[in-house]
């Protein structure tokens, strides 16, 4: 769906009264239907009588009705997109990816931004983006298995798809490889000869950190490891430092510390220094994500690499493939993995600037 913009006008018509379809359609000396494809982005109207409809919509200083617009529409080409926030960079960059997928199949975004999710919460907020007549909806918020099958259920006409939720059947999930990505972090960290390493985990409630947390777990189990401590976060900055203090203080001889993303990285860094610690001498420290930042931290972190506007796309894809089932009865799962990279930077001793 195409905004159309209108430049003010001077024309007698704008300052006498509201201009309507109808005088639209008087001007350019077309059907009132013809005018409501134009301004609905058709595909059945020609180019010459399409440019008469513009042509007398600028001239008339007509703005069309976006209600009007939504009722005469037998396809919304509306997506909707729901998640928590903006605040990190994956959200941001995964909705980049979304809106840019959905673009080029003829879609525009609906953005539904919720606090909580907390079941009313959620349910709330898709029956919002249901109201704008959304084809489908993809989720970007941790949501466990059945949160998600019970919300499929509840909107069988509405196709959604998950970006934070375990493959289940009947679900359509893509999801960044999180266990492969911490498994390559601890590995790298055990060849550098660390064996007292310690976990800032995300929040419980997500499934990209509870994949990651059972990387690291795993991995140092296959090596006959334990973790120093365990702490879980909330994926800020803030949280990272103030965990990473509360560990020098109770474990002051772990020699490396893995975080679930690159933000609560950057506030274990700073705990460090405060403390002493110098990185990597003394503590190696991971992050994951590979934000932008992250190559400018001092020192620069060493992260795994996801890329989330990939990971937007590919959901819109799975998305449009549930869209173009045949049959919904039939249809079991969609579930994508997308391939992660370690990148070794001078926070584990490797000076690299990747």
């Amino acid at each position: 769906m195409q905004i159309l913009r209108i430049p003010p006008t001077t024309s007698s018509n704008s300052v006498m009264g509201k201009v309507t379809f109808k005088d639209v359609a008087r001007l350019a000396g077309v059907s009132t239907q013809t005018v409501s494809r134009v301004t609905n982005n058709a595909h059945n109207v020609n180019d010459e009588t399409r440019a008469k409809v513009l042509s007398a919509i600028q001239a008339l200083g007509y703005v069309p009705s976006k209600s009007a617009q939504l009722l005469g529409r037998k396809k919304s080409r509306l997506l909707g997109l729901l998640t928590l926030d903006f605040a990190f960079y994956g959200a941001a960059m995964t909705a980049a990816g979304i809106r840019n997928a959905a673009t080029a199949r003829g879609y525009s975004v609906v953005i539904g931004i919720t606090n909580s999710t907390a079941k009313d919460k959620v349910v709330e907020a898709i029956r919002e983006l249901i109201a704008q007549q959304v084809e489908g909806i993809v989720i970007n918020m941790p949501l466990s298995p059945e949160e998600a099958v019970a919300l499929v259920r509840t909107y069988p006409d509405t196709p959604i798809a998950f970006t934070d939720t375990l493959p289940t059947p009947g679900l359509v999930t893509v999801m960044s490889d999180h266990k492969l990505g911490a498994k390559l972090t601890v590995e790298h960290l055990i060849a550098l000869k660390r064996h007292h390493i310690a976990c800032l985990n995300g929040p419980q409630d997500s499934t990209a950190a509870e994949l990651r947390r059972q990387g690291w777990l795993s991995t140092l189990k296959e090596h006959q490891l334990e973790p120093v401590a365990q702490y879980i976060g909330d994926w800020s900055a803030v949280q990272g430092y103030e965990l990473a203090r509360q560990l020098l203080q109770k474990h002051p001889g772990l020699d490396a510390l893995v975080c679930a993303n690159d933000q609560m990285a950057l506030g274990a860094l700073k705990a460090l220094h405060e403390a002493g610690q110098l990185v990597p001498r003394d503590v190696l420290v991971t992050g994951f994500d590979d934000t932008p930042d992250s190559i400018m931290y001092q020192p620069s972190l060493t992260t795994v690499r996801q890329d989330f506007p990939a990971l937007g796309e590919q959901v819109v894809a799975a998305l449009f493939q549930w869209m173009a089932s045949p049959g919904r009865d039939d249809f079991q799962a969609i579930s994508q993995k997308l391939a992660v990279t370690f990148i070794a930077r001078a926070s584990t001793a490797c000076g690299g600037q990747a």
